[in-house]
């Protein structure tokens, strides 16, 4: 059985499991994804989204993550367990996503039973970070966030961007529920706004609006620079300094990474 812990900045979790349980967990997720076009226009996203969470899961199985010997009660063995860390913003998609994808099989109980597992083990990492905060993220574990968009690999990673360049603090735990509705409610402004830059960028790279960064790549990035950018007729400087984490970005063009930050 998989179990968890909050990571020490409040940032995401650390989700363990032994290496069976994780296979099980990697090949859940391939099936989930084998239901989505990664070339169709309104299903890439999704895919590119499940496809990072496997390669995160097949990081720990590798050993290239966390890793770590528990002592088995009441005898002095030891088991491994191997483990990744998750942002909150990554995996409250990633278990929208598969959820969603989870309704179009109409009987399979080991994918009913990993999921079930999964939302478990956010939900208590969730309370163990803090309780008052989780009351209003955990209504979003595996529903709750719309995904229905073309750009939704996209608006995933202007979310992410937002929730990770914030300092970490227990204000920034407990405000996830209302940057997720700002940013992926398609009836807000914000989030309209935001396609229309989405659009833009993808008329001034003559390509369409989900190949802006989408690509099948992951890898890890460290930036540390000032970035100036004309947005609204003023200049808006950005400082960005991204600490170690998993962030899939490939290809990233000059719109749209202006895009991602644009919006404060």
């Amino acid at each position: 059985m998989l179990f968890s812990k909050p990571t020490p900045s409040g940032t995401g979790l650390i989700i363990y499991g032994q290496s069976s349980e994780l296979d099980l967990l990697y090949d859940v997720i391939h099936e989930l994804a084998d239901t989505l076009d990664e070339y169709e226009e309104d299903t890439k996203g999704k895919y590119q989204l499940l496809m990072c969470f496997a390669y995160e899961v097949r990081k720990a199985i590798s050993g290239d993550a966390v890793k770590q010997e528990f002592v088995i009660k009441g005898s002095d063995s030891f088991v491994t367990h191997y483990g990744f860390s998750v942002v909150w913003i990554d995996v409250l998609l990633f278990t929208n996503i598969s959820r969603y994808q989870c309704s179009f099989f109409t009987d399979n109980k080991r994918h009913q039973t990993i999921l079930y597992n999964l939302e478990m083990v956010i939900e208590s990492a969730l309370n163990e970070s803090d309780e008052a905060g989780a009351k209003g993220i955990t209504p979003l574990i595996g529903k709750g966030i719309d995904i229905g968009t073309k750009y939704i690999f996209l608006i995933y990673e202007h979310a992410r961007w937002t929730f990770i360049s914030t300092i970490p603090s227990t204000p920034r735990f407990r405000e996830i529920p209302l940057l997720i509705n700002k940013i992926f409610n398609t009836s807000t402004e914000y989030h309209k706004t935001l396609i229309k830059k989405f659009e833009k960028g993808a008329k001034e790279s003559n390509s369409r609006g989900v190949d802006l960064s989408i690509g099948k790549k992951i890898f890890r990035i460290l930036i540390g620079s000032l970035y100036y950018f004309f947005f609204s007729r003023s200049f808006i400087i950005c400082s960005i300094c991204l600490t170690r984490s998993s962030f899939c970005l490939t290809n990233l063009s000059f719109s749209t990474f202006w895009v991602l930050i644009s919006f404060s």
